[in-house]
């Protein structure tokens, strides 16, 4: 299974207020990397297989991405 077009943007963030976009995505680039999004990197890494297509989440398993883990 496929978990389709997967940016690297989990928890990412939009603001929004008064018609205007004070924060918000770029335009999705050819490789799309955490760093393009509002979201955090740590120690200077981003999320799952970032840099490696639209389907950053392919190799991580159902029970890592499950909102609410057993």
């Amino acid at each position: 299974m496929s978990s389709g077009h997967a940016h690297p943007d989990a928890n990412s963030f939009i603001i929004f207020a008064r018609g205007e976009y004070l924060t918000g995505d770029p335009a999705t680039p050819a490789c799309p990397m955490t760093e393009h999004h509002n979201t955090l990197l740590i120690n200077g890494k981003g999320q799952a297989k970032e840099g490696d297509g639209h389907d950053v989440f392919a190799a991580v398993s159902y029970e890592l991405l499950e909102s609410n883990p057993h």
